[in-house]
């Protein structure tokens, strides 16, 4: 069943730059999808427009649910390469501040802001200021922000590049335990080869060329919970040797 439809969309800046032209890709419900690509080839741009940050030339972008039936304004959860977090405000402010028609009985805030952080590694953070915070626990703050509106759909744009790897290798493993647990429709931007395929159910290559199209969808038929040793014998797995191969061709 499709929890969304992109169909045929193109985005184009002016006459001589067009990003993405006739993209055609259906999400189903409660994958993960991984859109990979090299830097440049507009994997941000695709992910604003799904997300309707940027409008789109051509085409169309539909979500659905259970029953089939289309969202209008589905509610998205957006995770950015940088946290983008309100400096002045607390952990618990920033959280509140994206609530869907926050309660106005406190307990009820709290309890919920509670929870999302907890699920997120970071209970007792509540009064933190964003500069009180390592980079990993801004990122962490960042997903929570993101899942604290039950998304419809959850879009993480490269949220780790900007982390060192063993810091981006916990939180990696953090997030496939969540969307195990919650089975959030998930899009993730990448050009990590390894997070693509540990994350995702299907990788979706792009081209390096503009106007950027599809060149190929990859399965990563891996069962999860995938081996968390991503550098040890995850790397080694026969069938992540072969996509890596596929990625690259």
């Amino acid at each position: 069943m499709n929890a969304m439809r992109i169909n045929n969309i193109s985005k184009a800046y002016s006459e001589n730059l067009t990003v993405f032209q006739n993209l055609t890709l259906d999400i189903n419900a409660h994958e993960s999808v991984c859109i990979f690509g090299p830097s440049g080839c507009g994997k941000t741009t695709l992910m604003h427009v799904i997300a309707d940050l940027e409008p789109y030339s051509e085409g169309s972008i539909q979500f659905y649910d259970g029953n089939k039936k289309i969202v209008k304004n589905p509610t998205i959860g957006f995770v950015f390469q940088e946290p983008r977090l309100f400096p002045w405000l607390t952990v618990s402010k920033n959280l509140e501040l994206v609530m869907k028609k926050p309660s106005t009985n406190k307990a009820v805030i709290d309890k919920q802001i509670e929870k999302t952080l907890k699920l997120v590694h970071l209970e007792g953070y509540n009064q933190r200021h964003p500069d009180e915070l390592s980079g990993g626990e801004k990122q962490r703050v960042s997903l929570a922000r993101a899942l604290i509106v039950q998304p419809d759909v959850l879009l993480l744009d490269e949220p780790f590049s900007h982390l060192d790897e063993l810091t981006a290798t916990k939180l990696r493993v953090g997030l496939a335990q969540i969307l195990k647990q919650l089975k959030i429709t998930t899009i993730l931007a990448t050009h990590n080869p390894l997070e693509a395929i540990f994350l995702a159910d299907r990788i979706v290559v792009l081209t390096m060329q503009k106007p950027t199209k599809i060149k190929q969808i990859l399965t990563v038929d891996i069962p999860k919970p995938r081996n968390k040793n991503l550098y040890g014998e995850f790397i080694y797995n026969p069938v992540v040797e072969r996509i890596l191969k596929d990625l690259f061709h």
